[in-house]
């Protein structure tokens, strides 16, 4: 397959995950602080809040090199693939870290 055209699909796929699951946190945020929901009810909300967020946190890191990526490959952008590299390797970097912080959360 056409690795512009992957890149692409990837690309478009990570905005649409970081754009639903925030608008699925924000959702169940509202529940969250909604006084008329039982605790039990608001503590369930609370977890799925938190469990969306990650969606948005990592497909962040994604977006940047993928779309710089494209922009190179797509002749808007002058890099190099050393320059990409770097790239690819900080936002997956960065990502690596998110995830971490995500699985070890509450641990000490």
């Amino acid at each position: 397959m056409n690795e512009y055209l992957l890149l692409k699909f990837a690309h478009i796929l990570a905005f649409v995950y970081w754009l639903g699951c925030d608008l699925g946190t924000f959702l169940a945020s509202r529940q969250v602080i909604n006084r008329d929901n039982s605790p039990e009810a608001r503590h369930v909300a609370l977890k799925i809040m938190l469990a969306c967020d990650m969606g948005p946190k990592l497909a962040m890191p994604l977006i940047l090199p993928l779309g710089l990526h494209l922009a190179a490959l797509g002749g808007w952008l002058a890099l190099s693939n050393s320059m990409l590299g770097l790239i690819w390797a900080l936002c997956l970097y960065w990502f690596a870290v998110v995830l971490v912080l995500y699985i070890n959360e509450g641990k000490p």
